[in-house]
């Protein structure tokens, strides 16, 4: 097994690159905008860096998490919105929320009548993406949110700010 800091474990963290989505799918009284996250080294194409500049929603990218989700193979309501919420973690950050969610996505793989988040993982690999969803449900929001904070540089606030303001608006 690889210990986590050590050279063999910083040069994976170097070498990850990962998109990662989180879409509110619950019942709800106004939108809640998707979340969109990814490591800086992420080869992502000009037309989407441009609207993540702009903080438009990049369908083209939003649609590489389609063939993956459990529930609708289709763009969730929330995904179709104008605006979507980016952001980009270093490879390490991304590693660390990974880290210490991983428990926590294990037991997200069976769903409920409860379901409300839909995280999606992208793994950008050489031979193509690689990617799974994961269904939380309402019960769960209150602990997912802070493991996911945790995974974040103090730095980093435009991420803690991003993630926040999503929390505060699923749990109302």
């Amino acid at each position: 097994m690889r210990e986590i800091g050590s050279r063999t474990d910083r040069e994976e963290q170097q070498k990850a690159s990962a998109i990662a989505k989180l879409t509110f799918i619950g019942v709800q009284e106004k939108p809640i905008l998707t979340v969109v996250f990814f490591t800086a080294n992420c080869l992502l194409p000009t037309p989407s860096r441009n609207h993540i500049d702009n903080g438009e929603n990049d369908t083209d990218l939003i649609s590489r998490f389609s063939p993956c989700q459990v529930l609708s193979k289709a763009f969730y309501a929330n995904d179709q919105l104008p605006r979507v919420n980016y952001f980009s973690v270093s490879s390490s950050e991304m590693h660390d929320i990974l880290q210490v969610t991983a428990p926590f996505l294990l037991r997200a793989e069976q769903h409920s009548r409860y379901d409300v988040l839909s995280f999606t993982l992208i793994r950008c690999e050489p031979t193509g993406d690689i990617a799974h969803e994961y269904i939380i449900a309402y019960d769960e929001v209150r602990e997912f949110y802070p493991l996911l904070l945790s995974g974040l540089s103090e730095q980093n606030h435009i991420a803690r700010k991003t993630l926040e303001r999503q929390f505060r608006e699923i749990i109302g």
